[in-house]
């Protein structure tokens, strides 16, 4: 089945719109990764215990996430494997391996934490004074990759719609000569 001119512009244009959307979804993500990305000094320092300490594993990427919960805050990070072994051989508590069974705050009285964090998430974190998660200055090449492809993408869409809106359904006059 051909579709005719009239058709096929209309189509274009829902495409047109549908692309645009995902060039600027591109640039919303890359804003984000920027918003990430924190120096030493910017991120906000605790040493309370906290209220719970939960390690709990994602089931779609299999990772492994620790979590904080601070007063009304819950802060959380990837944590290896190797990492929730250190912290059991440096405070004795085997139940820090039982992954989605929270260790609240009575059991961790007599452990020390000190951490860095920004909004949700947990940049540094010391148990007893050992590093468990330790702060590394990340990359900002992902977040100017997205912001560029997401500018590039939503510029081509955007003289898509001048094209469509200028041109009308002329635009196609050629193509369908045939």
């Amino acid at each position: 089945m051909i579709l005719s001119k009239e058709k096929y512009y209309q189509r274009r244009w829902f495409l047109a719109i549908l692309f645009l959307l995902s060039g600027i979804w591109l640039i919303y993500m890359a804003y984000g990764m920027f918003g990430y990305h924190r120096d030493k000094e910017e991120l906000s320092k605790g040493n309370t215990v906290p209220l719970k300490f939960l390690i709990e594993k994602s089931e779609s990427t299999k990772n492994r996430f620790v979590v904080l919960f601070i007063e009304n805050k819950k802060i959380g990070s990837v944590i290896e494997e190797s990492e929730i072994d250190k912290m059991i051989g440096l405070t004795g508590k085997k139940n820090f391996a039982i992954i989605d069974s929270p260790v609240l705050r009575n059991e961790l009285s007599e452990i020390s934490f000190e951490y860095l964090y920004w909004n949700d998430k947990l940049y540094e974190l010391k148990v007893n004074g050992n590093t468990v998660i330790e702060y590394k200055k990340e990359s900002k090449f992902l977040a100017y990759l997205f912001l560029t492809i997401g500018i590039f993408w939503t510029s081509f869409q955007i003289w898509v719609i001048v094209t469509l809106a200028t041109k009308g359904v002329s635009v196609y006059d050629k193509s369908f000569k045939k």
